[in-house]
């Protein structure tokens, strides 16, 4: 999509182009440092098992505090539960900057979990709530693809800082953009609709669906997340090399989002999942052989554009069944079925990379992938349920 045709869509008096903008600048900050967290970790001089265990921490908060920031949102608003996430948000990359334990390390991770728990428990809400009927799709692929925009030059930018100054420097104009990010929802009005039936409901048989395809989901992303940064680390290095695959890998997102969208409201979702998935895996299979930068450049644009098949329709199908349902509980569900999957697959990833040292990425990336097509299996079912 041309940038004019992306402008012309920013009416902040339309709910949905508020959260197009949000998240356009919202990520623009993230993507700065995200993709680097691995590497800062290692360069602190912590061994790798620390990079599992922040996570670890960082997605158990979202485990635990989904429901009660659900419930938070239901008192005080969608977007203002979102505007307050950014204080633990803010200290986050604040207090990453001094890390010097293990502790510390974990502290930081608890800390980033609470912020994103909290942010993650607003915004999913409201872009349920300001999406159009019968348009869900389309919507949800302009939503994914405004952090893919933002992170097509945000993750080079960022290794170019690290070049010239330092990981202060990055973190703290990362916590700059952050809080500039949240200025179009002065634009818009609250909603606080939500949290009316009785949890339980949701975790029942009814919804095993949906809990194992939000949980295959959130563990395939971990390869993603970690697994991806963590090779491209100890395998190539150099910032501009993880910087520069990361770009690629949102550019891929950016390019396909909007697409898969529209694809998906002509031919169906479970058509996309299922070519999506197959191709996906097929790509997560690949990054384990990924032995030099042009490899990683390539490899990552191909994860970037397959990801956005399992992606947007999935995002979609939340939407639809949240409405079904319970809005903030549904998606409170769906966050702890995502961070129990994210979790799960942390683990099995940390046991592969010191088990089977000598084939520890084959027997990771080859798990994500199957985490890829169980997540389109049970999302396939998922989509032909009706509560």
């Amino acid at each position: 999509m041309h940038l004019a045709d992306w402008m012309s869509r920013v009416d902040l008096g339309v709910e949905i182009q508020e959260v197009y903008l949000h998240s356009f600048l919202y990520n623009l900050a993230t993507s700065l440092v995200a993709v680097f967290i691995p590497l800062y970790i290692l360069d602190s001089g912590f061994q790798v098992t620390y990079v599992f265990t922040f996570y670890a921490f960082y997605f158990g908060m979202q485990i635990l505090l989904a429901v009660p920031f659900s419930a938070l949102a239901s008192r005080i608003g969608y977007k203002h539960l979102s505007l307050l996430s950014s204080i633990p948000i803010l200290g986050y990359y604040f207090l990453i900057r001094t890390v010097e334990t293990g502790a510390g390390l974990h502290f930081v991770g608890v800390l980033g979990g609470i912020g994103f728990t909290a942010y993650w428990m607003g915004m999913n809400p409201e872009v349920a709530t300001s999406t159009h009927d019968e348009k869900e799709d389309e919507e949800s692929g302009f939503f994914i693809s405004m952090p893919n925009m933002a992170s097509i030059i945000s993750p080079f930018i960022g290794g170019l800082i690290l070049l010239v100054f330092n990981f202060n420097v990055l973190f703290s104009v990362t916590a700059g953009l952050i809080a500039v990010s949240f200025l179009p929802f002065l634009f818009s009005r609250e909603h606080t609709e939500g949290m009316d039936i009785n949890f339980r409901q949701l975790v029942s048989r009814d919804y095993l669906t949906d809990f194992l395809t939000y949980f295959f989901e959130g563990g395939q992303s971990i390869a993603h997340h970690v697994a991806w940064p963590l090779l491209i680390a100890l395998v190539i290095g150099g910032s501009l090399n993880i910087g520069g695959a990361g770009s690629l890998l949102a550019l891929g997102g950016a390019v396909s989002s909007i697409f898969v969208g529209k694809l998906s409201e002509r031919y169906g979702r479970n058509k996309v999942l299922w070519y999506g998935a197959s191709a996906l895996a097929l790509v997560l299979f690949t990054m384990a052989f990924t032995g030099s930068a042009y490899a990683a450049f390539v490899v990552s644009l191909m994860h970037g554009v397959t990801h956005s098949f399992l992606s947007v329709p999935l995002y979609s199908s939340a939407i639809d069944r949240s409405e079904e349902s319970d809005l903030l509980e549904y998606f409170a569900f769906r966050e702890i079925s995502l961070s129990l999957g994210r979790v799960a697959f942390l683990g099995l990833f940390a046991a592969l990379f010191f088990f089977v040292p000598e084939y520890r990425f084959l027997a990771v990336f080859s798990a994500a992938a199957l985490g890829a097509l169980s997540c389109s299996f049970f999302a396939r079912r998922m989509n032909s349920i009706n509560v």
